[in-house]
């Protein structure tokens, strides 16, 4: 009991501990050969993007899936280097950009939820998302997650303080931070729609407010959001319908996929539901200790303490089956990623349980597992770094030895072309599909017949950007042998030529 008592009573301590662990890993990101380093291929896509004039720029980001706020951050931090004639590697300043959003959130955690909450909350809270499995590495990525999470993050902190205490202020932030939320990636419309209807449940089952006052302001802030939104409303619907277009539906969605969602806070994702099996269970049992803790301490906080902690809860688990539900069978699988600002929202209402929690023996075991879980998470997205560094390595010296006149590069689709058509703009370019492109076009030749393309070309090496397990790709005609160079996952980067003696199929 002594050993039991003695760390309750220094459970600020253990708060500094665990925030220092979270400065550590993220001084880590700042070391980490990926800042250098295309780690996934959309940032391909981002990159290749924000390096096109403003206007065709403008054009493109209008005609992809994604809202703009996050791309004209990139732009505008590129921008002001370049006005002060300032020199910089555009992998570098994006990745650090991208990177800013966790340094926000150390900030506001050091500041705002240390001073509303308490020490250990702030510790949880902070080595909790920079240290699971399934957080970092989006930090790290050139693309919008960061942003989303901090926020989504902001939107719930006032949240919590329009439940505490409905000023004109809180409210004013909650609707800014909804909005930036809304501009920065669709499926936080998910996540900000279960706290905009848990509102009004709060008010009803809360008569110490003025229902009719608060729904005013509760409507009010759903018509300001629209109104600032009004802007970007007609390219959400348009953008919307290209991609029910574009994309295939999943019929059905697996035990092992369904395990992945209600894990990823805590776990990265795997491949087969048996895959760490134990660890997943370990994940079952925290999540129910989770719960019965709230569940058991309901009566001991204020109204607005539990109904917030509640909406994290709720945030997370409503944010991914309104995904499956509504993604999965009108749209497209639902991208494990969509949901990791959710996680955020959901570690710091666990931080705030336990900071909360007077059950000592149960509160040294949950923040003891956590340590656990953040342990195997560093390990495991360490793992993860360095097989992305791998691939991303070869990809880049290939790309910067072909990338000149005497090499040839085909492209299969609009994507590989925007992805890829920043970095190897020194290479003669053909496309085998015509360019789905909103702006004009002039460096790419349409050509469909690859032996007319090996046939002009005789005293160049020419390649051609293709998914290996696309079964509606071209195959390669008799006559061509292709070569496997580099790959990002399966957009692989083949060598044809010609082969006098057999025909020779891209395979695996």
């Amino acid at each position: 009991m002594d050993l039991i008592d003695t760390f309750y009573d220094n459970r600020d301590t253990v708060g500094y501990i665990l925030f220092i662990a979270s400065i550590l890993f993220l001084l880590y990101l700042f070391v980490n050969p990926a800042n250098d380093l295309v780690i996934h291929i959309d940032e391909h896509y981002t990159l290749g993007l924000i390096q096109l004039p403003f206007e065709n720029a403008w054009k493109l980001l209008v005609s992809d899936v994604h809202p703009p706020l996050y791309y004209l951050i990139l732009m505008a931090g590129c921008g002001v280097l370049n006005v002060l004639h300032i020199p910089y590697d555009v992998v570098f300043v994006t990745k650090m950009l991208s990177l800013l959003p966790l340094i926000l959130i150390l900030i506001v955690a050091v500041t705002k939820i240390r001073r509303d909450y308490n020490i250990l909350t702030m510790g949880i809270f902070t080595f909790a998302i920079t240290t699971m499995s399934s957080c970092m590495i989006e930090f790290l990525t050139v693309r919008m997650y960061g942003w989303a999470m901090l926020f989504l993050l902001m939107a719930f902190i006032y949240y919590a303080e329009i439940l505490k205490d409905s000023n004109r202020k809180s409210w004013i932030l909650f609707t800014v931070f909804t909005v930036l939320c809304a501009y920065t990636h669709y499926y936080l419309l998910f996540s900000l729609a279960v706290l905009y209807v848990l509102y009004p449940i709060y008010l009803y089952f809360n008569k110490d407010m003025d229902l009719k006052e608060n729904l005013k302001k509760w409507a009010l802030s759903i018509v300001a959001a629209f109104i600032l939104y009004l802007p970007w409303f007609f390219t959400f619907i348009n953008q919307t319908l290209v991609t029910k277009d574009t994309y295939t539906t999943m019929k059905s969605v697996t035990i092992g996929t369904q395990i992945n969602y209600f894990t990823f806070f805590i776990l990265k994702q795997t491949s087969k539901l048996t895959d760490v099996i134990i660890f997943k269970i370990l994940i079952a049992v925290f999540f129910i200790l989770l719960v019965y803790l709230l569940f058991i301490h309901l009566l001991d906080f204020k109204k607005d303490e539990s109904f917030f902690i509640f909406s994290g809860f709720a945030v997370y688990v409503l944010s991914i089956l309104i995904g499956v539900l509504i993604l999965t069978y009108t749209f497209r699988p639902l991208d494990i990623r969509y949901i990791l600002p959710a996680i955020v929202v959901f570690w710091f209402a666990i931080a705030v349980l336990l900071g909360k929690v007077n059950t000592k023996l149960l509160l040294i075991i949950m923040v003891l597992a956590i340590v656990m879980f953040g342990t195997v998470g560093i390990l495991m997205t360490n793992d993860n770094f360095n097989a992305h560094n791998k691939e991303a390595s070869q990809e880049k010296n290939v790309l910067s030895q072909i990338n000149n006149a005497n090499s040839v590069v085909i492209y299969n689709s609009s994507f590989h072309y925007d992805c890829y058509h920043y970095t190897l703009n020194n290479t003669k370019e053909y496309t085998l599909k015509k360019l789905n492109l909103p702006y004009e076009e002039k460096t790419c030749t349409y050509e469909n017949n690859l032996t007319k393309i090996l046939e002009d070309n005789p005293d160049k090496d020419v390649y051609v950007w293709r998914l290996v397990n696309n079964e509606k790709d071209k195959q390669v005609p008799d006559g061509i042998v292709a070569e496997k160079v580099v790959n990002r996952g399966k957009n692989w980067l083949v060598k044809l030529d010609f082969d006098n003696n057999e025909e020779e199929q891209v395979t695996e």
